[in-house]
């Protein structure tokens, strides 16, 4: 990769998540994650000015505490983040954002964010690597050392195996040369600790072992496999002030009666047969990546269709994306008719957010039939979007 000045950058990876500030505390790693996440994947440039609700960003991450006075500081430290980059004849410091506003709208409090110019090319690369269902693991986590570990084991998920020097490893984890200098404490407060984190809350798990040089431990190899993550049945830690119910009974979150996890009305049990039957192949990440825009749509229909497809990670076939979209022009209309400065629908980010709620729930708990759970979920955001608009 050259910057603008034509000169090669000289890095061990071009990811974003290998060069990213090591000292990210959490919250600034969730809301650069969240930045991350509302992205339109096939439309990077026209999207990169993203604007989200803090209320339903601190659900998302479950933090008890949304009050922007309390999080300001978050987004301004993070505005002030840069990357360095060593160049051949030097360095470069490239600044992680150009923009940030903490803003209230209608009794509302949002959070706007736009990057730089020069970082859209990592932005562009991190985003390709992700899929929403993976950022909502990230999300998850409760740690700054467990989302790096997250983020760097999954990065070589395809190879199945990585070997870290041990330095490079504590550099990555942002662990300091100060913290943990006893290997004892540093496997048991941070190995053994990011492997049930990602083992209890994420789509892979991991085994390692100890290289030495001499007496000395200098390397760690890690053996990489993919998971499925145990549902609990304790209360939903995403949304600790909520009760999760993991029986037949309903869900009722601010007011709203959502689906049942386990049980499906046997009405449905004709639909969802259909619909395992129907439902097509999802395509993969080098497929959706090298698709034209003419070739999403063959793949799912008119733009709207394949746009709803991409927000919900092509996990619902057409049809069941047509009746999302029926909810939307039964309950609120004008959120297909509003689009955003670069010709985006809202109802594409209401719905990529409801999806992202789903993943965060499915991991937590067994969700029998998740279209239906998307339905009655969409219903109440769109009721309760038209409710703040009316209001």
């Amino acid at each position: 990769m050259k910057n603008k000045n034509g000169e090669t950058i000289v890095v061990k990876s071009n990811t974003l998540v290998e060069m990213r500030p090591y000292d990210m505390e959490l919250n600034e790693q969730r809301f650069f994650l969240m930045y991350v996440g509302m992205i339109h994947p096939r439309d990077i440039q026209n999207t990169r000015e993203v604007k989200f609700n803090l209320k339903e960003f601190g659900k998302l991450v479950g933090l008890r505490r949304t009050q922007p006075g309390d999080l300001k500081p978050v987004v301004e430290k993070l505005f002030k983040r840069h990357i360095e980059i060593t160049l051949p004849n030097g360095w470069e410091w490239i600044h992680l954002f150009k923009q940030a506003r903490v803003i209230e709208e209608n009794g509302v409090w949002f959070v706007e964010m736009n990057c730089s110019d020069e970082m859209l090319p990592f932005i562009s690369e991190l985003r390709s690597n992700y899929t929403t269902y993976e950022l909502s693991y990230a999300l998850s986590l409760k740690s700054e050392n467990q989302i790096r570990m997250y983020e760097i084991l999954k990065s070589y998920q395809w190879k199945g195996e990585k070997i870290l020097e041990l330095e490079e490893l504590r550099l990555g984890l942002g662990i300091l040369e100060h913290q943990y200098p006893r290997f004892s404490d540093f496997n048991r407060r941070i190995l053994k600790s990011c492997q049930d984190a990602l083992y209890e809350n994420t789509d892979i798990k991991f085994e390692y072992e100890l290289i030495k040089t001499g007496r000395n431990i200098t390397a760690i190899k890690f053996l990489i496999f993919e998971n499925i993550p145990k549902p609990k049945t304790i209360a939903d830690e995403i949304f600790p002030n909520e009760e999760v119910i993991t029986t037949a009974e309903s869900t009722i979150e601010n007011g709203v009666q959502l689906p049942p996890s386990e049980a499906v009305p046997n009405d449905n049990q004709e639909e969802l047969a259909e619909n395992n039957t129907k439902q097509k192949r999802r395509p993969t990440p080098e497929e959706f990546n090298a698709m034209s825009e003419e070739e999403l749509h063959e793949w799912y229909g008119p733009p709207i269709i394949s746009n709803f497809a991409v927000a919900c990670n092509f996990e619902f076939d057409e049809d069941e994306i047509q009746v999302l979209l029926g909810i939307f022009r039964e309950e609120a209309m004008w959120l297909l008719n509003a689009k955003d400065q670069y010709g985006y629908s809202k109802a594409y980010y209401v719905l990529g957010t409801v999806y992202q709620t789903l993943q965060l729930r499915r991991k937590k708990e067994k969700i029998t039939h998740p279209h239906g759970w998307m339905k009655v979920a969409l219903r109440a955001r769109c009721k309760d979007e038209s409710g703040e608009k009316n209001g």
